[in-house]
């Protein structure tokens, strides 16, 4: 998308601030910005939501952004995807449908184990639940009980530092 069709004041903005283009999406807006966030009209924060490839860039500096994505967006594969690969717990703002895809949350629990919790029918797969605590060991309170007792780690999770060394 080149700065030329955008509203002046968001180009203007965007020129000197290319690399934040996370602050657009974001409903809270850091004092510093506020200035900028005021001369650009509502309508071009909502278009902005709406933008692939805005949203895409933001995604990619901050996975998070994906919670001020408009809501079809979050359906997305690509965008979510890199949302997760930036940061898995992006996972919690993706559609319920792609919180349900194994490579998303594959993805997501390799960055954030903790992500485990947002997958939707997933905490029963044990290379999901091993690749969530191999990144972080507390994911495994995330898992089923019958993943736990496939991979002999019971209800607490005995094992749980054998499996990651």
């Amino acid at each position: 998308m080149e700065a030329k069709n955008l509203p002046a004041t968001l180009a203007e903005f965007l020129a000197a601030h290319g690399g934040l283009l996370v602050v657009f999406l974001t409903s809270t807006i850091r004092p510093t910005y506020r200035t900028n966030w005021v001369n650009m009209n509502a309508r071009s924060a909502v278009e902005l939501r709406k933008d692939p490839g805005i949203v895409l860039a933001a995604v990619q500096q901050d996975g998070l952004a994906l919670e001020h994505a408009d809501p079809e967006l979050k359906k997305d594969r690509e965008i979510v995807l890199a949302a997760v690969k930036q940061n898995g717990a992006a996972l919690k703002w993706a559609s319920r449908e792609l919180r349900k895809d194994s490579v998303i949350v594959l993805a997501a629990v390799e960055q954030h184990g903790n992500a485990l919790y947002y997958a939707i029918k997933l905490q029963h797969d044990p290379v999901i639940v091993l690749a969530a605590v191999k990144q972080d060991a507390e994911a495994l309170r995330w898992a089923s009980l019958k993943v736990r007792a496939q991979l002999g780690l019971g209800a607490r999770g005995s094992r749980q530092l054998q499996l990651v060394e």
